[in-house]
C-alpha cells in the first residue's frame, strides 16, 4: 500500500482480450503444380495447431475447374486419391477452426489454406478419315472424305485444306464438335465457280500434284495431321 492505495492494477480492457488468431494448417505432402489430364494425384492429410487449442482436425474440399464440388468437405485425417479428368484449375481447400468462441458464436477463428493444381491436355485428338493417294485427270471431281475428330477435353476441331500445283492453299472445310462449315459453297466468292462443285466436292482444273491435308486439333494446340496426294496427268 502507498498512501492507503494498492499498487496493483487491472486494465479496463481486460474483459475484451481474447484469441483472435486462427489456427495454423500444415499439409503433410506436396501437391504438383501442374499435371496432365487423366492423372491421379494424392490429396494429402493435414493437421492444424493453435496456441490455445493445441492440435485440431481440419477439413478438406476439392473444387473442379468448372466450380463443381467434387469432394465435399471431409476430415483431412488421411490421404486420398483424386483423378484429374477436367482441363483447368482444381482447388483444394483446407479449413480449420479453433475453440475461441464468444457470446453468440458457434465456431471459433477460421483459417483457410488453398492449393491449386493446373491440369493440361497433352494428348492430340483422335481423327478418323477414309482417303488415299490417287491418280486423276484434268476435269475429274474429288469428293471430300467424312472426318470425325474426338478429344479427351470434349472439344475437337478439324480443318481440310488443299494445296494446288501452283502452291496456292485453299481452305475447304472446318469442323467443330460435329458442326461443319464448307468453303465450297456457291455463295462463297473466295474461289472460282469452276473449282466448286458442291459443299464437299471440287474439280481438278490443272495438271500437277495436289496435296489434301486434314488436321484435327484441340484448344491446347495438340494436333494430328494426315496428308494425301492427288496426281493429275
Amino acid at each position: 500500500l502507498l498512501n492507503n492505495q494498492s499498487l496493483g492494477f487491472r486494465s479496463e480492457f481486460e474483459e475484451d482480450i481474447r484469441d483472435v488468431k486462427g489456427p495454423e494448417i500444415v499439409v503433410l505432402g506436396d501437391l504438383p503444380v501442374r499435371a496432365p489430364l487423366g492423372t491421379e494425384i494424392t490429396v494429402y492429410s493435414a493437421i492444424a495447431y493453435d496456441v490455445l487449442s493445441q492440435s485440431l482436425a481440419p477439413t478438406v474440399q476439392v473444387q473442379s475447374p468448372a466450380g463443381k464440388v467434387v469432394v465435399a468437405q471431409k476430415l483431412a485425417d488421411r490421404d486420398f486419391t483424386l483423378k484429374l479428368d477436367e482441363v483447368g484449375t482444381y482447388r483444394i481447400i483446407y479449413v480449420a477452426y479453433d475453440t475461441a468462441t464468444t457470446s453468440g458464436e458457434t465456431e471459433g477463428n477460421r483459417t483457410r489454406l488453398g492449393q491449386i493444381v493446373t491440369v493440361y491436355d497433352s494428348v492430340a485428338p483422335t481423327m478418323q478419315v477414309e482417303f488415299s493417294d490417287m491418280e486423276k485427270t484434268v476435269g475429274d471431281v474429288i469428293t471430300l472424305p467424312t472426318v470425325s475428330a474426338t478429344d479427351d477435353s470434349k472439344v475437337a476441331y478439324y480443318d481440310v485444306f488443299l494445296t494446288l500445283p501452283t502452291s496456292e492453299v485453299r481452305m475447304l472445310l472446318h469442323g467443330e464438335n460435329g458442326n461443319e462449315t464448307s468453303y465450297l459453297d456457291e455463295k462463297d466468292d473466295n474461289y472460282p465457280p469452276s473449282f466448286k462443285v458442291s459443299k464437299n466436292q471440287f474439280k481438278l482444273e490443272m495438271k500437277g500434284k495436289y496435296v489434301l491435308t486434314i488436321m484435327a486439333y484441340d484448344d491446347n494446340y495438340n494436333l494430328v495431321m494426315k496428308t494425301f496426294t492427288i496426281t493429275v496427268k
